[in-house]
């Protein structure tokens, strides 16, 4: 990925899941995807403009599918479902399983069981401000 198209990545990635408020963990956490070797990102255009974003680690037969995210102006385009069918593809000649996190009942999860992801477990997932 050339510098400008890692950018949009990163850009909406980190708006995606952070807001547009800056965000030190968000930035940490975007920064340490775009560097990291074994991560595959993936970005989607709708007519030439960047759209959506995700990754694909893979390692130990297992696929981790991460960082779905569609701007909101194309949300209802498929493009989730294109970069779901793209990781699964690019996943199948590394992996045995791939797995993937989704809110229940929400549209990303809809969309990951018409392509065949199935609800293996819920989750509670907790966090706290770090204390001064």
């Amino acid at each position: 990925m050339d510098a400008a198209t890692l950018g949009a990545w990163s850009d909406i990635a980190l708006k995606a899941f952070f807001g547009d408020e800056p965000n030190e963990v968000g930035a940490t956490l975007t920064k340490l995807m775009e560097t990291a070797g074994n991560i595959r990102r993936y970005l989607a255009l709708w007519n030439g403009e960047p759209a959506g974003s995700a990754s694909l680690t893979c390692g130990l037969g297992v696929a981790v599918f991460g960082g779905g995210a569609t701007k909101p102006d194309f949300r209802g385009k498929g493009l989730q479902t294109a970069l779901l069918r793209r990781r699964i593809e690019d996943a199948k000649s590394e992996a045995d399983v791939a797995t993937m996190g989704a809110r229940p009942g929400s549209g990303s999860h809809r969309n990951a069981e018409r392509l065949g992801f199935r609800i293996a477990h819920t989750q509670l997932s907790l966090r706290v401000p770090m204390l001064a």
